[in-house]
């Protein structure tokens, strides 16, 4: 179905409590990123779905060839062996696109630690973030004092003009520097934060 032009005006794909294998997202990704729907396509989660560092290789490596072009959301939330290794290759294969339009990115509990955050520092220093509304990274306890100060610093020197809610929950209990981010991204007091 997706080979043969079925889904012409598909938008989104959201898979909730799958156990997807390597093969399984390999296939998928594929599959979805030679149909001429993905030029369309805004929406991709893949939540509580077994997604490994393997896995979101396979994802990075369609994502690096602009198979996606329109996407805004990415959500991998729930996928605790993506680890820093997945999250450094969709970093690397975000920095290749020509263009990132991600209003919201969701890397809630996907095994990140300083690393992770770090590529994700990495590409908002880069201005690759400047459309993102939305960043959830909690649950990630993995993730230390530094690592959140990288991502500070980071917003500090690129911002993100357009960030409106932050989930940092579980990451730092220390208000300062929760409040440097806010700070650094020109946080007007509207947005919630949790």
């Amino acid at each position: 179905a997706l080979r043969n032009g079925a889904l012409q005006s598909l938008q989104g794909v959201v898979l909730v409590n799958f156990d997807l294998n390597v093969e399984d997202v390999k296939d998928f990704t594929i599959a979805l990123g030679g149909v001429s729907c993905a030029k369309r396509l805004t929406c991709l989660m893949f939540i509580n779905c077994g997604l490994d560092a393997v896995g979101a290789r396979v994802l990075a490596a369609v994502l690096s060839q602009g198979c996606f072009p329109a996407l805004q959301k990415l959500f991998l939330s729930k996928n605790p062996n993506l680890t820093d290794v997945g999250v450094v290759a969709l970093a690397e294969a975000l920095s290749k696109t020509t263009q990132t339009f991600l209003t919201n990115l969701n890397l809630s509990d996907v095994g990140m630690g300083d690393e992770g955050i770090g590529a994700l520092a990495s590409l908002i220093s880069q201005g690759r973030m400047e459309q993102l509304e939305e960043l959830s990274l909690s649950s990630n306890s993995a993730v230390t004092k530094q690592g959140i100060i990288a991502l500070a610093e980071a917003v500090d020197a690129r911002g993100l003009p357009k960030l409106r809610a932050l989930n940092l929950d579980g990451l730092v209990r220390e208000t300062d520097v929760i409040t440097s981010i806010l700070k650094a991204a020109g946080w007007n007091g509207e947005s919630s934060v949790h």
